[in-house]
């Protein structure tokens, strides 16, 4: 995922961290996760962190990893990672710290024979050799021959385990091609470095690629919201044009928030499909109302154009203050600078209000009043 957080990824962050632990604010934590604090603030936070991997609760510990991996800084906690790997006794605890050190294994190091040392010994438990490997695996530090150890969690019923171990044959095993290119697309929102190593691996060409993004956008939740992760990073049109084209089901808030932050990503390159859009009434084309809410204040012109629109541009151009209000109301410290968004919302009351009495459809009045309601 790019650094710029999914408001629906923040607010299902496991709840464990105590934010005032380590974080003063939401909005310094935002700028954290977001690999945005300044150096200073970054090392003081990183080094708080690292103290919670220290922390014996389960819940602490996991959302620390998870911070660290998101700010990009797993490189400065590998001792403490590592120990909580070779040490800890809790599965959960364990596979949360292989899948930072996977993330970060392209500099592993001296660590490569403690980790073989796991996967060799006799009195490691089968789980840890099994993350072991596929640690080396992201590495590039083993080859085919420690597939044995990959296979008890190649049919794994936890969907990310196993689509690591999959992934990992993929890389130590060139015969295995695309047999798993759904798991390695799946993986992409996990740990990118590691899917498009094992996609490079594959060898299989772009076009396969696309017509498995393109296909794993229709079974929704975290398989879509992988493949639109994917395609944002691609910047490729007419793969950004299928996140517009597809009814995400408005309940499905991993696969409609990631969609919408592809596209908000590549919002000059969009802009123009996204407003085509919108000229389609609700509950169509909320991918693109979810984008232009995600863009705040540097979307105001285009809300301005859908307030002056026919009936169905002032509905869509309503459903996107919504979104920008449940936001900010969110506290989610979703938008770099909130009180400036504030600022900019509140422009828009004179419009909401107008429309609520004079929209160009019993719809757009609603819309209208929800907005005003919320603003």
């Amino acid at each position: 995922m790019n650094n710029k957080i999914l408001l629906f990824a923040f607010l299902l962050l496991p709840a464990g961290l105590n934010a005032q632990d380590c974080f003063q604010t939401l909005q310094q934590r935002y700028r954290y996760e977001a690999a945005l604090s300044p150096a200073e603030e970054n090392k003081q936070i990183t080094d708080c962190l690292k103290q919670q991997l220290l922390n014996p609760g389960q819940n602490d510990l996991e959302a620390a990893i998870a911070a660290l991996r998101k700010s990009d800084n797993i490189a400065n906690a590998r001792a403490e990672l590592m120990r909580i790997f070779t040490s800890s006794a809790d599965a959960q605890i364990v596979f949360a710290a292989a899948c930072a050190l996977t993330y970060g294994a392209a500099d592993l190091g001296a660590y490569e024979a403690r980790l073989l040392n796991i996967a060799s010994s006799p009195a490691a438990q089968d789980y840890k050799q099994t993350l072991a490997i596929i640690i080396l695996a992201a590495a590039e530090a083993v080859d085919s021959s420690y597939e044995p150890f990959l296979t008890p969690a190649l049919n794994a019923q936890d969907p990310v385990l196993k689509a690591y171990a999959r992934g990992a044959l993929t890389l130590i095993s060139p015969q295995v091609k695309g047999e798993y290119l759904a798991d390695i697309v799946f993986l992409y929102s996990f740990d990118k470095a590691f899917a498009l190593r094992a996609f490079a691996a594959s060898g299989l060409k772009q076009k396969a690629l696309r017509a498995r993004l393109k296909e794993t956008l229709g079974k929704g939740g975290a398989q879509a919201a992988a493949a639109a992760q994917w395609i944002g990073d691609l910047n490729d049109k007419n793969l950004l044009s299928l996140l517009l084209e597809t009814d995400f089901d408005p309940g499905d808030a991993a696969a409609l928030s990631a969609a919408a932050n592809a596209l908000a990503e590549n919002y000059p390159l969009m802009l123009p499909e996204i407003k085509k859009t919108l000229k389609r009434g609700p509950p169509a084309a909320s991918a693109a109302v979810m984008a232009l809410a995600f863009k705040g204040g540097a979307a105001d012109d285009a809300v301005r154009e859908l307030l002056a629109g026919g009936a169905n541009e002032q509905a869509n151009g309503l459903r996107v203050i919504s979104a920008r209000a449940g936001i900010l109301l969110s506290n989610a410290a979703f938008y770099p600078n909130p009180q400036l968004e504030i600022f900019r919302i509140k422009k828009f009351i004179p419009a909401v209000a107008g429309l609520g009495l004079e929209g160009q459809s019993p719809q757009t009045k609603i819309f209208a009043q929800t907005a005003n309601r919320e603003l």
